[in-house]
């Protein structure tokens, strides 16, 4: 009987170590749950941040390209002949037509950059111009006077 109620109390101990162990082992999980809790709420603060200076990028990007373009024009029909035209022969063509046309007195000066849009199609139309001006008043008279362009088949945008 002595051994009985002996093994009884090493059970009887056992399962009261079990219930402590499992009692630490349910502390130790709530403590991992927080820590979790916390580091999932402190990633989407981050995310958060993220997509707001991402966003933020994206608009001072898009506001820098609109005003890198304050300067220019795309042209239209200018003649084309040559498929290796370079961007100050374009810049010549250009020069010429809007002079020819708008009564302009451009010079090649004016402008401080020209190129054609697209690959070259020799049985097409030439392809679109874009030029940049190097004064934003050079461009505004070149706008005004666009209606001129449109009689002799040129178009501006």
């Amino acid at each position: 009987m002595a051994s009985f109620t002996r093994r009884m109390e090493v059970l009887e101990g056992d399962v009261h170590n079990k219930a402590l162990e499992n009692t630490a082992l349910k502390k130790e999980i709530g403590n991992l749950k927080r820590q979790i809790e916390t580091k999932d709420e402190e990633l989407q603060n981050m995310k958060t941040k993220h997509e707001r200076a991402s966003l933020d990028i994206a608009e001072k990007l898009n506001d820098q390209e609109q005003y890198s373009r304050t300067n220019s024009i795309r042209i239209t029909t200018i003649p084309e002949d040559d498929p290796k035209e370079t961007a100050l022969q374009t810049a010549d063509k250009v020069v010429k037509n809007l002079n020819k046309y708008l009564k302009l007195n451009l010079s090649s000066d004016d402008i401080d950059i020209s190129h054609r849009l697209g690959k070259y199609k020799p049985e097409g139309r030439g392809r679109a111009v874009i030029v940049k001006f190097v004064q934003r008043t050079t461009k505004q008279a070149v706008m005004s006077n666009r209606k001129h362009l449109k009689k002799h088949g040129y178009y501006s945008v």
